[in-house]
């Protein structure tokens, strides 16, 4: 039904916005406006193992953007994969697909593996899903071939439904913290020095952004962090992707400003199914009186309904505000994939016995243990 083949030139192929668009989903990690910025700040052509699908007509119906590492290039990550943080990266494919697309292409992967210039020895795919059907079916066609797999979870991401109304949303709060949340809903408009701005030029989004990542790194490094932007690349990734994200409508640069002073603001983009996504936020602790990132988290959750949006994803991360707003968690899944060569298989046992001794280590030590799942189908929450 599906044939398969590693993309001959990467960069074109991800710059074709239409194309690549199409078949991102929901999830804004999955979309070119982030994954190009990413391969031109990180990427290697050289290093490329995109996985192009195409049906029975030649048309491409499905991509998998991967990279290789190690000294030999024996192991394959996503694209937007480390310090980018990506949550809900898979195969990109329409919806109908997921189930047989991934399951051949799970077969063709084990196929190859031992062959050159393509074999490889390990998938390491961080940022999936639980639950999701695409990469549920490829690791369901490389274990039949014969590869090994070994799913782990340390975190949850956060999704909140924005359903029925603003109001009927804050009425299913506890009594304190419905109290709190208009209070905080009132707070802009009871405070003349108070106000929220939304970028709307490149040159506001540039100074806007750079206050927040001001704002995120001097709170990490008081806390003795390096911080998620003191990488110059990785600041730059993400003004390239913010850019790209707003020329197309999808970006909402927030700021809560104190007499025109940023005080705290957040990065947020809008996935496929119109969700926004809260990627990255900056607060003044010399405010924290008046908590502003609670008043950022208040004013997006009104947008969201008075937009008619389908939800916020709070993204990666067990940060208990998030369950506080009644956001659902759904299982932040790593999977470890061993291919069917004879080598490969006896690498992943020697590991699998060292991750036991860990886990063993870890409970004597009273430490919570990475949960293991045994297969992408475990209920995310």
């Amino acid at each position: 039904m599906y044939t398969f083949e590693r993309a001959a030139n990467c960069r074109e192929l991800i710059e074709d916005r239409p194309l690549w668009d199409s078949l991102a989903g929901d999830s804004p990690f999955r979309q070119a406006s982030w994954l190009s910025p990413w391969w031109n700040h990180f990427g290697n052509d050289e290093r490329a193992f995109f996985v192009v699908a195409k049906n029975d007509t030649g048309v491409v119906c499905g991509l998998l953007p991967m990279y290789t590492s190690g000294s030999f290039g024996e192991v394959l990550r996503f694209v937007g994969s480390g310090q980018a943080c990506s949550d809900g990266l898979s195969i990109l494919c329409a919806s109908n697909d997921a189930d047989a697309l991934g399951l051949e292409m799970g077969h063709w992967l084990a196929s190859i593996a031992g062959q050159r210039p393509d074999g490889w020895h390990r998938l390491d795919l961080d940022g999936v899903i639980a639950g999701d059907r695409a990469m549920i079916s490829l690791v369901q066609g490389l274990t039949e071939a014969g590869a090994c797999a070994h799913m782990q979870s340390r975190m949850h991401t956060w999704f909140q439904p924005t359903t029925e109304s603003f109001e009927h949303y804050i009425s299913t709060l506890s009594k304190s913290r419905r109290r709190m949340m208009r209070k905080l809903s009132e707070r802009i408009d009871e405070s003349p020095e108070l106000s929220c701005h939304i970028s709307q030029t490149d040159e506001e989004l540039r100074s806007d952004l750079n206050a927040m990542i001001e704002l995120h790194q001097r709170r990490w490094n008081d806390a003795g962090h390096a911080g998620s932007f003191a990488d110059p690349k990785f600041r730059e990734f993400i003004h390239d992707s913010a850019r790209r994200f707003r020329q197309d409508g999808l970006l909402r640069m927030a700021t809560l400003r104190h007499n025109e002073q940023v005080i705290s603001g957040e990065l947020q983009m809008f996935g496929g199914d119109g969700a926004i996504a809260g990627y990255s936020m900056g607060m003044d602790m010399s405010f924290a009186e008046i908590k502003p990132g609670r008043i950022m988290d208040v004013e997006t959750i009104k947008y969201a309904y008075q937009h008619s949006l389908p939800g916020i994803d709070y993204l990666r991360g067990d940060e208990p505000y998030k369950a506080e707003l009644r956001a659902l968690p759904r299982r932040l899944v790593r999977l470890r994939i061993a291919s069917n060569t004879t080598g490969a298989r006896l690498h992943h046992a020697a590991w699998k016995g060292v991750f036991e001794a860990t886990q063993w280590v870890r409970r004597k030590r009273g430490s919570e243990p990475i949960v293991v799942l045994p297969s992408l189908r475990t209920p995310s929450r």
